[in-house]
Formats: C-alpha cells, structure tokens, sequence
C-alpha cells in the first residue's frame, strides 16, 4: 500500500484485501491508500517490471471499429421445407426456413443489427443448394443489405448468393466461388449519422453444413468494437485485476504486487492491519502470487480465525473462576481486619 500515489517506494503491507474504487478509479483500502501491482503484458500474460506503481481501473475500455467481417456458421437442416428464392421477403416468415442475426458497429461505435436468412431452394436443378439474404436495422427499421454480385435475386430486387454442400452435407461453395461482400451501406440506405457511409462487411461462411441435424449456429464472430464502460471488477487467484466492460471486453488491468520479508516476526506494527519491514524483518522481497514462495491470491473470501474458540472459552471460566476466588479471599481478609480492630 502507498499513501501517494505519486510515490509508490514510500509504501506499507498488509493482509487486509478489502479494496474500492476511489474518485479517481484508483484501488485503495479502506484507509484511502493505493493498492500497488504490475503492469502486464498483454501477449505473453506476463509481468513487464516488479517495478509497483498503484492500480488504476479504467472507467471506459475501446475505441469504436467498425465492423468488416463476419464469421458465420450453421447447421441447416437437410429435412427443412424447401422455397421459392424468387419469392423470398424478410417481411413474411413463409417465404424462408431460418434466420439469425448478429450485432454490427459502424465506425463511430454505432451498433446495427444485421439479420441472415436461410432458405433451402426448391429449384430442382440444383440440389443440396440453400439460399442465404441480409438485412440490416438502423433507426428507421429493417433495410435489404444486398451482396455485391451474388448470384441469387428475388422478385423484389433482394439480392443475395447461394450456399451449396456435398451429398454428404459437408460444405462445398457459397455465390458461385465468388467472394460474398455486401453493398456499401450508404448504398442500402442506412442511417449512420455521419459514420463512414463506405463501409461494407465481409461474409465467411465456410463453417457451414448440411446435415440431418436441428438448425444451429456453429460459429458466430465479428471484428467490430464499440466504447464499454467498467461494469464490474475482480480478481484471479494469479492476482490479475480484471475489468468487465459493457462491450463484452475483459480486460486485465494489472497484477497485485505480493511482497514477503525473511522474518516475519520483526515487522512494526502501524496500525490498521498494516505493517512495515524493519532491519529485524530483513528487507522487501517482491513477487507474484503462485510464483516461487509466494502464496495464492483467493478472491471473495475471508482468511480464518486462528483462535481455538473452544481453548479461548476454557480460559475464560478459568479467568473467572480465579476472579472469584481471590475476590473472596480479599472479603475474608477484610473480615478479619475488622475482627481485630474490634478486639482492640
């Protein structure tokens, strides 16, 4: 613990991981002073420098990244009812067999809602074909988000591309072989409020099969990002300080600073379940928790008692017992004195 932030080497121990947030979204205990810890790499998970410094916990994590792929997979049934795609309408369920959808971001972290439709093909020409159309939902309501170059068109001008597999439902191409990217979004008429209006996803699709299976969403994955706020915070038994944010982001923060001393025993005391090292309790030793001699960092619980209360209730009638009877010899040798002076 450091009473100043600005001067982490002035610092104290203590056993006492009660920790809050303060004004500033620093970690302190209950005495207003800054939990130390490590900054972490975030590649390799591990500690940079045993250099401690106070904690700060973010209030806000991400910067907006709008979205450019989507990984998509799915299970769709070989049994399905088969459609007409000529006939297809996002407005009326009749005319496909399954849907899903997935939220996207534009580049000012604005989220969408980008629905696929699957529909197994009735044209007899081409079997084991199923056929997939995009919408995207902005403030106005769902729009048509049409594939550039795809190979399969409504009626109504939808466009969107074909997903075939083998005879053993495996899958084998989507839109022909041909890349399945969507229009702009500024060309489907979305409303972005000034975002990026070129924007365009990319659709990966893969992972997807045919087998005689219920539908089911296999793989579902997009590369765009918007702000989170700190939702939550809390600690692994590796005494990494974990942050959750309202954007699905866990974000380790940094890592609890552990110190130990050769002897415990000559620690000074300063109050407040906190102690400091002297020359009698040799000098600092910085680590990590579950490194070399260093104990494990146990979140949410309480260390034991190390009183037997039962030992600790036996001394007691002990105590009282003792009270009592040197409570009755001082009445007896009160008495006593009494008596003699009377004889006097």
């Amino acid at each position: 613990m450091a009473k100043d932030r600005l001067t982490p080497q002035q610092n104290e121990l203590t056993r006492n991981g009660a920790f809050h947030l303060n004004k500033d979204n620093m970690l302190v205990t209950s005495n207003d002073e800054f939990l130390l810890g490590y900054k972490v790499d975030p590649k390799t998970d591990q500690v940079t420098s045993y250099e401690a410094e106070p904690i700060e916990v973010r209030a806000e994590y991400g910067v907006p990244e709008a979205t450019q792929n989507v990984e998509l997979g799915a299970n769709l049934p070989a049994s399905a009812e088969e459609n007409d795609p000529t006939l297809f309408n996002f407005n009326d369920e009749t005319t496909y067999d399954r849907a899903t959808s997935v939220t996207v971001t534009d580049s000012k972290g604005q989220s969408y809602k980008m629905t696929t439709y699957y529909l197994k093909s009735s044209n007899p020409a081409t079997p084991n074909t199923w056929n997939a159309f995009y919408t995207l939902t902005d403030g106005q309501g769902e729009k048509p988000l049409n594939i550039e170059a795809g190979d399969t068109t409504a009626a109504n001008g939808h466009v969107g591309h074909s997903i075939t597999f083998k005879n053993d439902g495996t899958f084998n191409q989507v839109n022909g072989g041909a890349p399945v990217k969507t229009v702009d979004f500024a060309t489907a008429g979305i409303d972005m409020n000034d975002a990026d209006p070129a924007q365009a996803i990319n659709m990966k699709l893969g992972t997807h099969t045919s087998f005689a299976a219920p539908f089911e969403i296999t793989k579902l994955d997009e590369d765009g990002a918007m702000p989170g706020f700190l939702t939550k915070v809390d600690f692994d038994e590796a005494g990494n300080v974990l942050g959750t944010y309202s954007n699905g982001k866990n974000v380790n923060l940094g890592r609890v600073a552990l110190v130990r001393v050769a002897n415990e025993q000559g620690l000074d005391k300063k109050g407040g379940t906190q102690w400091d090292s002297t020359s009698a309790s040799g000098e600092k030793i910085w680590g990590e928790s579950n490194k070399g001699s260093f104990g494990t960092v146990n979140n949410g619980t309480l260390e034991q008692s190390n009183i037997d209360m039962t030992q600790e209730l036996v001394d007691l009638i002990s105590a009282q017992r003792n009270f009592q009877a040197n409570s009755r010899a001082l009445d007896v040798h009160n008495q006593l004195q009494q008596n003699i002076l009377q004889i006097r």
